[in-house]
């Protein structure tokens, strides 16, 4: 609870927000304890939070790049952690972690599924970064840790998504050239 407190207190939150007895704080603790509860289920080793190494050149000369959350070593895999804190209940959860293919990723619906973009993008890049090394995308939506819908890995074709190979690479890289081509191509 002290740690808590002093992180609200230090990120300005409201003083009625910080009481230990507010409907907030009691809301944000149970919070904070279910991700710990399911943390502790797989035992694995922090290689890096908030980072930055996540940034590489394509072929055609374009930088991409962003920041992971959390990088992690768990059962012969790197994890790679995207956190989610906004509102999401279960059956917004499937279809954010459920895409058909990687095509799907790259269309212009209005169910596009950014979350799992993003975590398969970390992904691509690690992999291309180092090869040797088996990845996996995970999201861990904070609001439903505790619940039965604490499910963080990908599903692509109806299949949970253990690590991120050489076929998808291929494929994410293959549509990720098509769009950033494209991209040049319009600016010209």
């Amino acid at each position: 609870k002290q740690v808590l407190t002093d992180a609200m207190k230090q990120n300005n939150a409201p003083q009625n927000v910080r009481d230990q007895n507010s409907k907030e704080f009691l809301t944000l603790l149970k919070r904070i304890n279910n991700f710990l509860e399911v943390e502790k289920q797989k035992p694995f080793t922090i290689v890096a939070l908030e980072s930055d190494e996540a940034q590489l050149q394509l072929p055609n000369g374009i930088n991409i790049g962003g920041r992971i959350d959390r990088l992690d070593f768990c059962q012969g895999v790197y994890r790679i952690v995207d956190y989610k804190t906004g509102n999401c209940n279960e059956e917004k959860l499937r279809k954010k972690i459920s895409i058909q293919d990687i095509e799907t990723l790259f269309t212009k619906s209005k169910t596009y599924p950014k979350e799992a973009f993003q975590a398969l993008f970390y992904a691509y890049i690690f992999k291309k970064l180092h090869p040797e090394n088996s990845y996996q995308p995970n999201l861990f939506f904070i609001q439903l840790f505790g619940n039965d819908a604490n499910r963080t890995t990908l599903d692509i074709g109806g299949e949970e998504l253990i690590t991120f190979d050489d076929e998808l690479l291929t494929q994410f890289e293959e549509k990720l050239l098509q769009l950033t081509n494209a991209m040049i191509s319009a600016e010209q």
